[in-house]
């Protein structure tokens, strides 16, 4: 009886398994059908996402029902913390599910100054093109495919355009920022992310809408005072003109606060509106008349002249230009020059309007 028929063999796997019938030996040959290299172990299956970020490596082990996300990683090898991904494909962390029923804290988006997304106090980091979607439907509300396309790739024929905000929302998703939804052909953005702006502009256009006299309330003028210009370092039409709108209606709220706390006495607040209004726009006459005015109407003429003067010497180094005539007439019955009153500054200076 040889070999072969002193064992039994059997082949599983390409490897060649012989066990010897006294039980003595048992053992796994070191060679293989092809040759006699060992095969490594087997490694475990892993499921990789469809879209990967730059850097960045998602591995989902068919066996684990958790779901983990490599945070990505930027140019200069900073990586995030380590979050969990829900299987809605939202951001998330341990203990979280404490403070809402659906178990995922919303994002917050800030846009006035620079652009950023949170979530449960965490940055989360977006690529510049996926910013500019989030933002235009942040400051724009729901639009069609076809007009954020044309917005966001101007210079690119429609087809292109499409195929670029397709690839951009599919990175979106991929990537655990899940905050733009699809209503038939139109995009819009989460209900329930917080945009800073939006609270801007209603506050403001409250005051600005407001009929009545009365006094807003101090977290009213605490809110409108709030520094930050809107998408700083952006400079794309569509951003432009959202941020001019909004600069002209947070002025005006500014002023019509400060007039109203002025009547209501409250005067330290309405000044404080009213210098708010003047670092905004440093030129802007009814921001400097508005700050005139309240110390007017507290007695403080000193200060009063001293708010003209101040802006009529801005104005002649910056723009060659005088102060108007309503600037004028607040303080003209208290300045000390006699050649001033009684006549008007545009006569006396030979001004074309005249």
């Amino acid at each position: 009886m040889d070999d072969r028929d002193a064992r039994s063999c059997c082949i599983s796997d390409n490897r060649l398994d012989c066990v010897f019938p006294d039980g003595s030996a048992s053992a796994r040959a070191s060679t293989t059908m092809g040759g006699s290299a060992e095969r490594s172990p087997r490694r475990p299956r892993h499921n990789r996402c469809d879209r990967p970020e730059p850097n960045c490596r998602f591995l989902r082990p068919f066996h684990d029902s958790s779901e983990m996300v490599r945070p990505p990683v930027d140019r200069e090898g900073r990586q995030a913390q380590m979050t969990t991904i829900s299987p809605a494909g939202r951001y998330a962390r341990p203990g979280d599910d404490e403070h809402r029923s659906d178990g995922h804290p919303p994002f917050c988006l800030h846009v006035l100054g620079t652009w950023r997304l949170s979530c449960a106090a965490r940055d989360v980091p977006v690529p510049n093109n996926r910013q500019r979607l989030i933002a235009l439907l942040a400051l724009t509300g729901p639009q069609s495919r076809s007009f954020a396309a044309g917005v966001l790739w101007p210079d690119r024929s429609q087809a292109q355009a499409q195929a670029s905000l397709r690839s951009t929302l599919s990175r979106l998703r991929a990537g655990g920022v899940d905050i733009v939804d699809t209503v038939g052909d139109a995009l819009r953005l989460s209900p329930d992310v917080k945009v800073d702006v939006r609270e801007l502009i209603a506050c403001a256009e409250a005051i600005v809408h407001e009929s009545g006299a009365t006094a807003p309330s101090p977290g009213t003028v605490l809110r409108l005072q709030q520094r930050g210009e809107l998408l700083a370092g952006w400079y794309d039409d569509w951003v432009v003109a959202q941020r001019e709108r909004l600069h002209q209606l947070r002025l005006h709220a500014l002023e019509i606060i400060a007039a109203k706390l002025s009547a209501s006495g409250r005067y330290a607040e309405a000044l404080e509106a009213a210098l708010a209004t003047v670092n905004i726009e440093p030129l802007r006459e009814s921001a400097h008349r508005a700050v005139t005015q309240v110390y007017l109407a507290e007695g403080n003429r000193v200060e009063a002249v001293r708010q003209f003067q101040h802006y009529r010497g801005l104005l002649r180094r910056e723009l060659g230009i005088e102060p108007s005539e309503r600037m004028l007439r607040l303080v003209q019955p208290y300045l000390a020059n006699d050649r001033m009153r009684g006549k008007s500054l545009y006569r006396r200076r030979g001004h074309p309007n005249d």
